[in-house]
């Protein structure tokens, strides 16, 4: 099932979640406090930090939420979908944070009292599920939609930085092979064009901590290296986040 349909059948209208933020704060002390009416709860998650962006779990994201999600979230209707309006990972962090809330035995008693067809109980379950795995649906997206922006790039600059990560690569394993060795080996691995854009700035980094040793080689060393390849990952990067920008507007 595609990410984007996921996301859609997991949006407000149509479960608890829609996808996009980061994960939830620890669960309240609730020991000491009353039960929260069902206004109370709502309330609470109303209180989820507005910025997906600085919005982290505490807590480790429940990865399997999706899977079991899924064929339930396939058998919606189609025209029961509809494109999210609102940002997932805070709906998501929102949820999470009204599930901790209903978590204490005295509150689910509470709810449960309510008419079954106005709240069934096992919506309470429900609810953490689903909010986890609309975190993960928009986690999905987010990296499918970042790494086909950055593999995008226009071929002459990952020409250019790419000719720039190996020349640079080589000089430093050449002074610096065991010192270096860990940093290096991963960046020789990789040769995709997502990572290209923080190797440089890597690179770049060690040009200038290691520039005492390496300016004394005048046949491989440019004193322009370090800056140049700054340069090329900063194009790339806005390049990728500008190619990001529309590819999040076409997904939704």
């Amino acid at each position: 099932m595609p990410t984007s349909s996921v996301t859609a059948a997991a949006s407000p209208a149509t479960a608890t979640a829609s996808p996009k933020p980061s994960a939830p704060a620890a669960p309240p002390d609730t020991s000491s406090a009353a039960a929260p009416r069902p206004s109370e709860s709502v309330s609470a998650a109303a209180s989820a930090p507005a910025d997906s962006a600085a919005a982290q779990p505490a807590r480790a994201p429940d990865s399997s939420a999706l899977q079991r999600l899924e064929p339930r979230l396939r058998a919606i209707a189609q025209d029961r979908l509809t494109a999210p309006r609102v940002d997932a990972k805070l709906t998501a962090l929102a949820a999470l944070g009204v599930a901790d809330r209903l978590t204490p035995p005295e509150v689910r008693a509470r709810f449960a009292r309510l008419p079954r067809e106005e709240l069934d109980p096992a919506h309470f379950d429900d609810l953490r599920t689903a909010a986890w795995a609309l975190w993960h649906a928009r986690e999905s997206l987010d990296r499918a939609v970042a790494q086909s922006a950055m593999q995008q790039l226009p071929a002459p600059l990952v020409e250019r930085g790419t000719a720039f990560k190996d020349r640079m690569v080589r000089v430093l394993n050449y002074y610096f092979a065991e010192e270096l060795k860990k940093p290096l080996q991963q960046m020789q691995r990789r040769k995709g064009n997502a990572e290209l854009p923080a190797d440089l700035g890597r690179l770049a980094g060690l040009y200038r901590e290691h520039q005492a040793t390496l300016e004394a080689d005048k046949m491989h060393y440019r004193e322009g290296d370090a800056a140049e390849a700054e340069g090329i990952a900063a194009e790339a990067v806005q390049l990728a986040e500008s190619r990001r920008g529309e590819a999040q507007t076409r997904a939704g």
